[in-house]
């Protein structure tokens, strides 16, 4: 269970206009994993920190944006241990972990991002909603 998240570093550079055709690219990867231990009222225990980079690259070399942070994760001794120790064999983490901490990241990062891009008037790396005019049409009568 993801206990906490911060930011390490929020990065943002713009290296020139807009020009032509814009290619958004996004990437997310989790850089190491770790042994963390919470401290709480009950006392502390093991748990895992994922460190992990997100990246939105506007190409061709036109802005980047860059950010690190930590999420916190807790679960049963046994099952940190499992996480730790195929982390250090294998630079892995299993699915369904993963998917729980990358979307958990991706929802905070994707925030954050578009905020900082907005503030460079850059365009969303993500789609955003749009609203579309429909004409309406008489309903048809059943009778």
């Amino acid at each position: 269970m993801i206990v906490g998240f911060h930011f390490t570093k929020l990065s943002i550079e713009r290296h020139q206009p807009i020009q032509g055709k814009l290619s958004v690219r996004n990437d997310l990867n989790i850089k190491d994993v770790k042994e963390h231990i919470l401290s709480g009222v009950k006392g502390s225990h093991r748990a895992v920190v994922f460190q992990f980079v997100f990246t939105v690259t506007y190409a061709p070399h036109v802005a980047d944006i860059i950010i690190l942070g930590d999420v916190f994760y807790s679960a049963e001794p046994k099952k940190i241990e499992e996480i730790l120790s195929t982390w250090k064999s294998k630079k892995k983490v299993s699915s369904d972990i993963s998917l729980d901490v990358l979307n958990f990241v991706l929802q905070k990062c994707n925030i954050r991002a578009l905020e900082m891009a907005q503030e460079l008037n850059l365009p969303t790396h993500i789609p955003m909603p749009k609203v579309n005019l429909q004409k309406k049409t008489a309903d048809a009568y059943i009778g």
